[in-house]
């Protein structure tokens, strides 16, 4: 079994790990397999990939490719990591080795509703579910003891709820507090921790950034707006609003995408950025209260 494998590398995910076990064993046996994981940017993806590549594969007969490098296919290679697919213009070319049932095929993608229907039927696809603060709390105290640094229980804990749920900020955040507080000393308690957070890092309570405060002060005074006009106005490059931005604020429950553009959920009545803050704080707090964050 596999699973013991999975559970020593792989943080959360409990729910699918059971099924990626089944896969991974039918691999070892030399059934190949299309799987197809989705999540979103940072998620871990790549990490989870190359573990299950490295299971299936002890000698290293695996090839990695990004993007539109997959147009570089090496068939001589026996397991195969397609990262970043959905940026791939014409997958056509891989449908014939996806169908010869030869190769093991990783494919990687945080699109949901984008990819071409002939690539989804050719593969089992598996989701990535959202992380739990105590999930992510688990992965900010490995990267702090790396740097030697032990802020107690509580701290980390409160750290986690800053990472706006995605495994790849928790590492960041974790690393910058780490060489924060090897400069500084560890904060004596969580308050201390939070000042250090909203003053030296600018990230409010709850993980709202900068730019989640600009787009929804943007929102409040504009009403609605399409993406393209608010990464203009606000000169943050649309992917940067997708991928980081939007997809914070939709799990938040603050604003809502239509087909005539981004709007708050709950509009306030009047232009006010320190109005918008609190309304988001607000929001944040009736979330937590219904045990949905």
């Amino acid at each position: 079994m596999s699973i013991e494998y999975l559970n020593k590398y792989i943080v959360g995910q409990n729910r699918i790990k059971p099924e990626i076990d089944s896969y991974l064993e039918a691999m070892k046996s030399g059934e190949p397999i299309n799987l197809m994981i989705r999540g979103q940017s940072g998620y871990g993806k790549t990490h989870l990939a190359k573990v299950i590549a490295k299971t299936v594969n002890h000698a290293g007969n695996r090839a990695y490719y990004l993007g539109e490098e997959c147009l570089n296919f090496l068939e001589d290679c026996h397991t195969h990591i397609l990262d970043e697919v959905h940026e791939i213009r014409n997958p056509e070319f891989l449908y014939p080795y996806l169908d010869m049932g030869r190769y093991n095929f990783l494919i990687l993608t945080n699109e949901f509703g984008n990819l071409k229907e002939p690539l989804m039927n050719r593969c089992i696809v598996v989701d990535l579910e959202p992380y739990t603060d105590e999930e992510l709390a688990i992965l900010i105290s490995r990267v702090l003891r790396d740097h030697h640094v032990e802020p107690d229980m509580l701290q980390t804990y409160e750290m986690a709820t800053y990472a706006r749920g995605n495994p790849r900020v928790a590492k960041v955040l974790a690393k910058r507090l780490s060489l924060f507080f090897k400069l500084n000393g560890v904060p004596k308690d969580v308050d201390e921790l939070r000042q250090i957070l909203e003053e030296q890092f600018h990230i409010s309570e709850g993980g709202f950034t900068n730019f989640d405060k600009q787009y929804l002060t943007f929102l409040e005074t504009n009403g609605k707006a399409g993406l393209a006009t608010i990464s203009r106005v606000l000169m943050i490059p649309k992917g940067t609003l997708e991928r980081e931005v939007e997809p914070f604020l939709l799990r938040k429950g603050l604003i809502r995408i239509t087909s005539r553009g981004r709007e708050l959920v709950n509009p306030i009545n009047h232009a006010n950025p320190v109005a918008t803050a609190k309304y988001a704080t607000t929001k944040l707090g009736e979330l937590k209260n219904d045990n949905r964050v």
